[in-house]
Order: C-alpha cells, then sequence, then structure tokens
C-alpha cells in the first residue's frame, strides 16, 4: 500500500494550479478511510517536480495566466478565450466533468 506521504512531492508541485475536494461515498477499509471523509485531488501535474519547474524571482512575475487582485498567479485557463473572466461562482460543464473524471480516478486507485 502507498502511503499517502510517499505522494508529497506529487502534491506539492510548484505548478499545481487545481484542486477538487469531495466526501468518500463508501467507506475504504483499505486505506482506513471512513464513509463520507474528505478528500482532495491536485492536479494537473501527476509526477514529482523537477528542478526546471521552480520558478524563481518576485511573487507574480513568472505568470503564464496573469495574476489575480492578490498579486498571486491565476491558475490554468479552461480553454477559454482571455478575455472571457470567470467568478468564482461560476462553473462549467468541463469543471464537472474534470472533476468527475479525478474523483472516479481516485476512487478505483482507493479500490484497488
Amino acid at each position: 500500500m502507498e502511503d499517502i506521504e510517499d505522494n508529497d512531492e506529487k502534491i506539492y508541485h510548484p505548478l499545481q494550479s487545481k484542486i477538487g475536494c469531495s466526501r468518500l461515498p463508501a467507506a475504504c477499509p483499505e486505506r482506513r478511510m471512513d464513509k463520507n471523509e474528505q478528500f482532495c485531488l491536485f492536479g494537473p501535474q501527476s509526477s514529482a517536480h523537477t528542478k526546471e519547474d521552480i520558478k524563481f524571482g518576485a511573487i507574480g512575475t513568472q505568470c503564464s495566466n496573469g495574476t489575480a487582485d492578490s498579486g498571486l498567479c491565476k491558475a490554468g485557463g479552461s480553454g477559454e478565450g482571455s478575455g472571457s473572466e470567470k467568478t468564482s461562482n461560476d462553473v462549467d460543464s468541463k469543471s464537472y466533468s474534470n472533476l468527475f473524471f479525478f474523483i472516479s480516478a481516485y476512487i478505483l486507485v482507493l479500490l484497488f
């Protein structure tokens, strides 16, 4: 069984820009997780980071998708044009599809 700590380099990849959280629909004794326990999936990076993945410099100076009002980098786009700005309450079907995929994949990993 792979421990959660073994995934730290993947989870804390400096280029991770997406997160999806949910509650487990059924208990998973193999992972010592109870029904309704919360878990989160990170993406899109699925491998450990390399030295080349680390950005150096002042905060917000190397953002490939621009900066937010906070000065931090914006997450990767969802395929829309650069002119369309989404608010935190906007959710599209692609977001649901991606979240469903990651949750399904996580549950399969837990089962096997």
